[in-house]
């Protein structure tokens, strides 16, 4: 049989009149008659045996290759293991999936950031729109996904609005410190170099970001406004919701910044570092 060419009917399939799977190479049917198309078993109910059924099998046709969700999911775990870091889904990176596994790559990744199934319509959004230039962002099931610098990144949505009071925190100790007001935690670490005297951490006041807040990112840097520090370090705009750490009126530690080099605490001197956690929806 000129399994180029021949139609579904020629195989036994019935048919419902004039129907273009039958003869355009892009359909699965034509696919699949002249070898280039992946077959979709159940490999899971007897493993180690490929078998293929009803005329297909009659009409004496070779399976190519074959697929099941199990080896879908393994394929765009490991895709997305490649393409992510951290959070982020580095868009150049996944451009370099081949093709036919790009799509299913992102649902994947969708998956696991949302911590559930990814609506099809947002995958096809993303599939044709995720590497527009600039900013944007897209509705998603309890959340959005953010193109920021290259990156997708999806975000949790805030209930409610930041809280207003200034909170008081003692988080001289290590651990994770639940800063509930806020949807979030405080995550304290003891550390040799590079973080805030214990002295310091141990009245810590939390507030929202107010006008005329500014964070001086090095020794040797001029202080600028947070606005500008965000800017330059790349901190997505949904990532500056966050609560801003002080001692005495003055920046302590910006999640998405670090701590302000004023207060990086001297050589030798007990000292703490501090991450932001922000709750998961």
């Amino acid at each position: 049989m000129d399994i180029q060419s021949a139609p579904c009917a020629d195989c036994g399939i019935a048919g419902h009149g004039p129907d273009d799977h039958d003869r355009r190479p892009h359909h699965s049917r034509a696919a699949i008659r002249d070898g280039t198309a992946t077959i979709c078993i159940d490999c899971t109910t007897s493993p180690g045996v490929i078998a293929v059924h009803g005329p297909l099998r009659d009409a004496g046709y070779g399976i190519v290759g074959f697929w099941c969700k199990r080896c879908d999911d393994e394929i765009a775990a490991a895709d997305v293991l490649h393409a992510s870091t951290g959070d982020k889904l580095d868009l150049a990176t996944w451009r370099s999936i081949p093709p036919e596994r790009r799509r299913n790559a992102l649902r994947w990744w969708l998956h696991l950031e949302a911590n559930r199934p990814a609506p099809a319509s947002l995958v096809d959004r993303l599939m044709f729109e995720a590497e527009a230039p600039g900013a944007h962002e897209w509705p998603a099931p309890g959340g959005r996904v953010v193109r920021y610098r290259g990156t997708l990144r999806w975000t949790a949505e805030r209930i409610g609005d930041a809280p207003t009071a200034t909170l008081v925190l003692d988080a001289h100790r290590p651990g994770r410190h639940v800063v509930a007001p806020w949807e979030g935690v405080l995550l304290v670490e003891a550390v040799d170099v590079g973080g805030v005297s214990i002295a310091v951490a141990t009245s810590l006041q939390i507030r929202a970001r107010a006008p005329g807040d500014r964070f001086q990112s090095g020794s040797r840097r001029p202080s600028r406004s947070l606005k500008l520090q965000y800017q330059s370090a790349g901190v997505p705009a949904q990532e500056r919701e966050g609560p801003v750490f002080c001692c005495e009126g003055r920046i302590v530690f910006v999640p998405g910044l670090g701590i302000d080099a004023r207060f990086l605490a001297a050589a030798g001197e007990p000292q703490i570092a501090l991450t932001w956690l922000a709750f998961e929806a």
